[in-house]
């Protein structure tokens, strides 16, 4: 009689214990998803800051060879009054 109640004891602990494992199963699967789509939100965000910062450095290479023009302007202003 006490080796059927110990019996029925330890299967009831083993099914409670395979539903703990069914969980941290899906658990890690979430985890495992989640980071993944993280990772792929981080790459997206790298390509865009990549992108900007390719912008950044086309409109200041713009803004420099516009400078450069608009001094040569003044220059000839300057040298047409001079004359």
């Amino acid at each position: 009689m006490m080796l059927e109640s110990q019996k029925k004891d330890m299967e009831k602990k083993i099914k409670i214990l395979e539903a703990g494992q069914m969980q941290c199963k899906k658990d890690l699967s979430a985890a495992v998803r989640a980071c993944r789509t993280a990772e792929n939100e981080r790459e997206k965000l790298a390509l865009e800051l990549s992108n900007a910062a390719s912008k950044g450095s086309l409109a200041l290479e713009e803004k420099t060879r516009l400078d450069a023009r608009w001094g040569q302007e003044l220059s000839l202003i300057f040298f047409l009054n001079n004359t």
